[in-house]
């Protein structure tokens, strides 16, 4: 008598937990669906920040191209390793200071100040390899 009303009792329930176990799995695949959704928007948003960013600097750069130029002349005329480098980091310091006071980067993140100063940094690398390579 027991076993009989606890088949009937699991019968009755067995569409219902079906019911519950399908919604489960849907749900679960939902939140998959949605956690790759994440990881694609946080990738997205690291790379229009990374090109925000390249793009003030160039603005902030062009702005500032008669004195890259000047550096770069006064860099070919340098022969010492030594001398170039502390040309380097002379003038990197100068537009790093003059990033801070630039109101294009009053109202950036550090995150997005630290990132400016390497895009900056490598920029000013390149102008000087391109410079170098047209003597």
């Amino acid at each position: 008598m027991l076993f009989k009303s606890l088949r009937e009792d699991y019968q009755k329930r067995y569409l219902y937990i079906a019911y519950l176990i399908r919604c489960r799995q849907g749900l679960l695949s939902t939140l998959a669906h949605l956690d790759r959704l994440c990881v694609r928007v946080k990738c997205d948003r690291d790379a229009i920040n990374n090109h925000l960013v390249s793009v003030c600097v160039r603005v902030f750069l062009e702005k500032k191209k008669a004195f890259l130029l000047c550096f770069c002349e006064e860099f070919k005329k340098l022969t010492l390793a030594d001398e170039k480098q502390d040309l380097v980091d002379n003038f990197l310091g100068k537009v790093y200071v003059e990033m801070d006071n630039d109101p294009i980067w009053q109202s950036a993140s550090a995150n997005q100040l630290d990132l400016a100063r390497v895009v900056v940094e490598r920029t000013v690398m390149a102008r000087i390899y391109t410079t170098m390579r047209s003597i």
